[in-house]
């Protein structure tokens, strides 16, 4: 219910399609989930940490491009994305990230959050 929800609100926003990514992505209910015609618009990307997690994703859904590794070490542009989407972990404990150090200090949730904000392009969403 909430997953659905979240793709009502994406289009209901009036997002129609485009380069999405789910940084902690398990299995892929997100992508699973996603409504057909959205779908068919966009490019998948993946980042799943756990190593059978991601593997499930792989075999459930072999057109996402996924990452097996946690999110701080995948290094995206700036920008790249229309869309990032998902749950993302919650914890007080953080991660390194070289790349955006300044993000490091922070609990994991909030890591997630600001990073998917430098991710989108301006005027993208994160959901």
């Amino acid at each position: 219910e909430v997953i659905n929800a979240m793709w009502q609100a994406v289009t209901g926003f009036g997002f129609t399609g485009g380069r999405i990514l789910e940084p902690a992505a398990g299995i892929g209910h997100f992508f699973g989930l996603m409504p057909q015609a959205l779908a068919e618009q966009s490019e998948l990307v993946a980042v799943e940490k756990d190593l059978i997690s991601g593997q499930i994703l792989q075999l459930l859904y072999p057109s996402v491009e996924t990452y097996l590794s946690g999110f701080e070490q995948c290094q995206f542009d700036a920008g790249s994305f229309d869309l990032v989407v998902g749950n993302v972990p919650f914890g007080s404990y953080s991660v390194y990230d070289r790349h955006n150090a300044d993000l490091s200090t922070l609990p994991i949730h909030n890591y997630f959050i600001g990073r998917a904000a430098r991710l989108v392009r301006p005027g993208g969403l994160v959901v």
